[in-house]
């Protein structure tokens, strides 16, 4: 089977929708299709490998619409919001057109660059899949409580909307990662359920894996004995719902720990940091750039999500869980993720969460045996083999369905 992957990022991009991407293509591709994965970046260029090539399309440069971007909006976000609209760009699908034209199913991740290659399926009568990896309305929708130029962003809210629920239109089938999303996107853009399919996120058991003595070594390199406690959190700060998190670890969450536990560490697993973040943050609050995380997620003795935004499923909590680490996270940060609180993971809001962790940093045993039953859950539920095995099948029915 020849399958075409559209994505507005390059493979090796650090960050959950691509980790998710890179999964499943390097997935299908090691189950004998013949994957073709095309995206934008900053130059055209091609690679290949087994079963797997890759085509980048240099993005418009759009330069004064960036600039536009950065004045109206205050900051990086309004350039990066820019960069975004680019995506959805008609020269990409003319330059990618004999790629598409010669595959059995196009699959489309995120709405970002989605537009044209789904109207290009249309009119070519290709089957054609839009994996939607979050509701991006209601991403948005819950966003604007947190922006500071309101009018702006509602204007931005409600093209991600439009596009989305289009997209949605044109796709013959779109995946979401939960039922939860099933029902919201079903709800909010009136897509027809049986038109959605579900395909979790998924970790990758043998990498996340409970490793004591990666723990201890971690923890020696970082100057921290076992006597220090270790919360970690892992997110790219430039996503918004990740650098709300950051903040309010560092303004919240770390001064209340400290009341009780002086020695505690706070693990900053981030790449994006804004650079005065460092110089204006307690020493106890440890920065981590490394595009590892695993290492990190096995020194802690506890793994965070104090989102109060989200969208989709948290990838890093699947990741901390393999771990065998104790998890503890908002109601938000668990969207979509089965687990039950007190026996796979604990649960509390915004407003009781450094309480939580207090407690929790006090029940070391309790703790242990809830991190081997959360690895044991996300064995038998969420891998990333189970995942590419489901779009497999999803595939194969599609074009059985349309006679293909």
């Amino acid at each position: 089977m020849k399958i075409s992957v559209v994505n507005h990022k390059e493979l090796e991009s650090v960050d959950g929708g691509t980790t998710r991407v890179r999964n499943i293509v390097r997935g299908l591709a090691a189950r004998g299709h013949e994957v073709w994965y095309s995206c934008y970046g900053d130059r055209n260029h091609g690679t290949d490998g087994p079963n797997l090539s890759s085509v980048t399309v240099k993005k418009p440069e759009l330069r004064l619409l960036r600039k536009l971007g950065r004045s109206l909006y205050g900051g990086v976000e309004g350039e990066a919001a820019i960069g975004i609209l680019s995506c959805n760009h008609p020269i990409a699908t003319l330059r990618l057109h004999s790629m598409l034209s010669s595959s059995g199913i196009i699959q489309i991740e995120q709405i970002w660059s989605a537009l044209y290659p789904l109207l290009y399926s249309k009119i070519r009568g290709k089957t054609c899949i839009l994996d939607d990896h979050n509701v991006e309305a209601l991403l948005a929708n819950r966003l604007s409580d947190h922006v500071s130029n309101k009018n702006l962003f509602g204007a931005w809210a409600s093209y991600v909307s439009m596009l989305e629920r289009v997209c949605c239109m044109l796709a013959d089938t779109v995946v979401v990662t939960s039922e939860l999303d099933k029902h919201n996107l079903a709800r909010l853009q009136s897509v027809p359920e049986k038109k959605i399919k579900v395909i979790p996120n998924g970790t990758n058991p043998n990498l996340y894996r409970p490793d004591p003595d990666l723990a201890a070594a971690t923890r020696s390199s970082l100057g921290l004995t076992e006597e220090d406690p270790v919360l970690t959190f892992v997110g790219r700060s430039s996503y918004p719902p990740n650098r709300l998190a950051v903040n309010y670890i560092k303004d919240i969450l770390s001064p209340a720990v400290w009341e009780r536990y002086p020695r505690a560490r706070f693990l900053i697993v981030s790449r994006d940091l804004p650079s005065d973040y460092a110089e204006a943050a307690d020493p106890r609050l440890i920065s981590i750039s490394d595009s590892r995380d695993y290492p990190y997620i096995n020194a802690a003795d506890i793994c965070l999500a104090p989102l109060s935004v989200g969208g989709g499923t948290r990838i890093k909590i699947l990741n901390y869980m393999a771990c065998g680490k104790p998890v503890v996270s908002t109601p938000i940060g668990v969207e979509g993720i089965s687990a039950t609180p007190d026996k796979h993971l604990v649960l509390a809001s915004i407003d009781h969460f450094a309480e939580a962790v207090n407690a929790c940093l006090g029940e070391s045993s309790w703790l242990r045996e809830m991190g081997e039953r959360a690895r044991e859950l996300v064995e038998s539920r969420w891998t990333w083999e189970k995942s590419v095995a489901m779009f497999e099948v999803l595939h194969s029915q599609l074009l059985t369905r349309n006679g293909e």
